[in-house]
């Protein structure tokens, strides 16, 4: 038995010394914060019979890329706060938040969002529009999980005219 163990600390030593069962350093992440640019207001949304004007109040935006061991991106990660107004141009306002996690595979194309991308609440109705919870699609855009509510992702703009109609 003394003599087993003192053979695994010897080869646990070796392994260590040569490298073997070692992960190999990978560059360090790349960070940018972007703070009020706009990176997630709307475009203006023409609804045929009014227009939506998104206003960004604040937002900050975290963009990290993380690295394999030979310097290649392999991960992209974006998590956004915005506090805006969506206004439809009869006047009538929305709460615009959004609080979102985005993680973009750079091998495999898949894009993951967890969070809160869009909640408008009308007041005496509550939420009117919402697009909370996991998302995933494949490398071609392709809804392949979906957790939560999904006005965005089943009528895009269109179904945001509609809702604040």
């Amino acid at each position: 038995m003394r003599r087993s163990r003192s053979v695994c600390a010897v080869l646990l030593v070796a392994l260590g010394l040569t490298g073997i069962g070692s992960p190999a350093a990978a560059a360090p992440p790349e960070t940018v914060v972007l703070i009020d640019t706009n990176f997630l207001t709307l475009p203006d949304i023409n609804c045929v019979s009014f227009t939506l004007h998104d206003t960004m109040l604040s937002e900050r935006v975290q963009i990290t890329t993380y690295f394999d061991s030979a310097g290649t991106p392999i991960q992209r990660t974006i998590h956004g706060n915005f506090q805006g107004v969506l206004t439809k141009s009869t006047g009538e306002a929305f709460a615009d938040h959004a609080a979102v996690n985005l993680t973009f595979d750079l091998r495999t194309g898949r894009l993951t969002g967890t969070g809160l991308t869009f909640r408008y609440i009308r007041s005496g109705e509550g939420i009117i529009y919402a697009e909370i919870g996991r998302k995933v699609f494949d490398a071609n855009g392709n809804l392949i999980f979906n957790a939560g509510p999904d006005d965005f992702t089943q009528g895009g703009f269109a179904a945001l005219c509609e809702a604040v109609r």
